[in-house]
């Protein structure tokens, strides 16, 4: 959940969006206000709670198990199964318990290894889908491209969702590693390379 702003006022005197997406299945829901008040905090701080334990005990896809899990060696009980006889509640007596605490940690540590594991190969795999669907880029000397713009490159009196590229600029030089000098249009060089990542063509 994220409050922007403060935004172009809209005909309708709103100039502030309130935007929050659920983790699970990335459903976004978005609302505009015309101001944010401290109300509107309060009501956020009172959601915290139950927005971090849906966090926290939401399985990740790459590694397979929940926050909860990997931090505590054990994996959470639901609020509800506090007051019912549940499997979790009632087995072993609660002189077990360093007992059952030592075997958590154990479990811990393999869960964590297990997840590392499957976070290493998820990252194989997304590299190897990238590289295999990406197209390599290269521009000529005095090609025009765009620079995408950057938080500590954005013009200072720049407002909210401006153009994510700026140019065109004239590519001056070129090096081995895929980084590309450039220049503005009166012949000013930018001070540091880009690399093709951060580049495209320009096209007028």
């Amino acid at each position: 959940m994220d409050i922007v702003g403060t935004l172009s006022t809209a005909p309708t005197q709103k100039k502030f969006l309130l935007v929050a997406m659920d983790y699970f299945s990335k459903w976004v829901e978005a609302e505009a206000y015309a101001s944010i008040k401290d109300k509107d905090v309060t009501k956020f701080v009172e959601e915290l709670p139950g927005v971090l334990w849906a966090y926290r005990t939401t399985p990740g896809r790459p590694i397979g198990n929940t926050p909860f899990a990997l931090a505590y060696g054990m994996d959470a009980i639901i609020p509800i199964e506090i007051g019912l006889p549940t499997i979790w509640t009632e087995a072993g007596p609660q002189d077990d318990t360093n007992e059952e605490l030592g075997r958590n940690l154990d479990w811990a540590d393999k869960v964590r290894e297990t997840a590392s594991i499957r976070m290493a190969d998820y990252q194989q795999r997304a590299s190897a889908h990238y590289n295999r669907k990406a197209r390599r880029r290269s521009f000529k000397n005095g090609t025009l491209v765009l620079r995408k713009v950057f938080e500590n490159t954005v013009e200072i009196e720049a407002e909210k969702f401006q153009a994510n590229w700026e140019g065109p600029y004239i590519v001056s030089k070129s090096t081995e590693s895929g980084a590309y000098h450039l220049q503005k249009l009166d012949g000013t060089p930018l001070l540091r390379p880009w690399n093709v990542s951060n580049l495209k063509q320009y096209y007028q």
